[in-house]
């Protein structure tokens, strides 16, 4: 009944200009008063939306602030959604609680809720961008004979490698070894011929390879290499029986697009690097 006696009060003075304020016989009934007239927030705003990886708990990542149509109206802030374990909030600040991993998730889900004095309220989604650290000073080369490390009888083996290293701490990875044929077409043909391993199937394992490694780590750089002796490349480099530089220039090219690599690493010996 005091809601609606409240209710009929404010539609007075609404209508005749009356104040409400003397009809109210107690402090309470006063603050009842002033809940029915507040009205809740409209808007959350973050100051900042992303944090980087590895952040230790209790890093601030922003700060909040809400929209009310109440000059002055107090407000308190509470996190819920699918990641809303990653954060925790110490009056306006948004802050880390547990520590997020790029290479895991690299953007968190989380809806926030905002609450005025009158428990008026108001929520939103956001979304926390995970920012990736880079080292530029430090990096770590993994040297891999994808021949050589593969074990048991194609199509059955596996990269025994693949299993044991942990690929986030490794920037780059070169693979030994490829070369062109006599067409100058490009493969992996640093020493197959191991366990039924031919031309053809180290065009199906290699792609495949590079897969699994991104999979563990999407930032790493992964080359072939380009080794041996004069023997490959005599013809191409000295332009004989009518093979061109470019030519083996624009079919290397070719072939690191058509695998996905990020690039090439030059391991040529011998006579292969002896100026003519």
């Amino acid at each position: 009944m005091k809601t609606n006696y409240l209710k009929t009060l404010i539609l007075l003075a609404f209508a005749f200009g009356l104040s409400v304020m003397p009809a109210l016989a107690s402090e309470n009934e006063a603050e009842s008063f002033r809940n029915v007239m507040n009205g809740p927030p409209t808007d959350i705003a973050l100051s900042k939306s992303s944090v980087a990886e590895e952040s230790a708990v209790g890093t601030l990542v922003g700060t909040f602030s809400a929209t009310d149509p109440d000059a002055g109206d107090a407000f308190t802030y509470a996190v819920s959604g699918t990641d809303a374990s990653f954060f925790s909030v110490s009056g306006n600040q948004l802050k880390i609680a547990t520590s997020p991993d790029f290479e895991t998730k690299n953007a968190l889900a989380i809806t926030v809720t905002v609450t005025d004095a009158a428990g008026g309220s108001f929520s939103k989604d956001f979304t926390i961008d995970v920012t990736d650290i880079t080292t530029d000073e430090t990096k770590v080369t993994a040297y891999f004979v994808p021949t050589r490390d593969y074990s048991g009888n194609y199509p059955n083996g596996k990269f025994n490698t693949l299993y044991k290293i942990d690929w986030k701490k490794v920037s780059h990875v070169m693979l030994a070894g490829i070369a062109p044929d006599n067409n100058g077409d490009w493969f992996m043909g640093y020493d197959w011929g191991r366990n039924n391993l031919t031309r053809e199937s180290m065009a199906v394992l290699i792609p495949q390879l590079i897969d699994s490694i991104r999979t563990k780590n999407p930032n790493i750089k992964i080359l072939p290499m380009i080794g041996g002796g004069k023997e490959y490349f005599e013809d191409w480099v000295e332009q004989k029986n009518g093979k061109t530089r470019a030519t083996l220039i624009a079919k290397l090219i070719t072939y690191l697009e058509s695998v996905g690599y990020d690039g090439v690493d030059l391991d040529l010996e011998g006579a292969a690097i002896t100026p003519s």
